[in-house]
This record gives C-alpha cells, structure tokens and sequence, in this order.
C-alpha cells in the first residue's frame, strides 16, 4: 500500500471517530423526526381525511424530510425520516 492511500485511510478513520452524537444529542434527533413526522401526517389529514383511513389499514408508512440542491449537471441531497 502506498503512503497517499496508508494517509487517506488514517484521516477517514479519524474523522469517522470525531462523528459520534451523544445519548443526548440522539434523543433530542429522535423527538424532532417524531414531531416532524406527526405534523406530517396531521397536515395530510387536513388536505384529505380519506389519508387516515389508509394510514390505519397499512402496515407500516415512512415519513421523509429531504433536501436537495440542484444545479445543472450537478445536485446534492440527503434526508431524515421515521
């Protein structure tokens, strides 16, 4: 292996480790998706009541809070949900 890839692998680890959340952080992360994802539904409910009646007949649903940037020829985009 040469010097450039051994270096490459030593600061990719060292930035992986420095990326951790604590017990804190992760509850707090945890709350905001629940209520981000109940107002979700909520205001779903509100533009079409007929939504709450499949959300009780499915088995399971997901809710997404996605962010994208587009521009030409090159975007970026990423996203959190429960």
């Amino acid at each position: 292996m040469n010097k450039t890839r051994v270096f490459f692998l030593v600061m990719l680890f060292s930035l992986a480790g420095c990326s951790t959340m604590t017990t804190t952080e992760k509850q707090q992360k945890r709350i905001a998706l629940d209520e981000m994802a109940n107002e979700t539904v909520v205001a779903l409910v509100a533009q079409d009541a007929d939504i709450q009646k499949k959300l009780d007949e499915s088995l399971a649903y997901a809710v997404a809070d996605m962010k994208l940037t587009k521009v030409p020829i090159v975007g970026a985009g990423g996203g959190e949900g429960v």
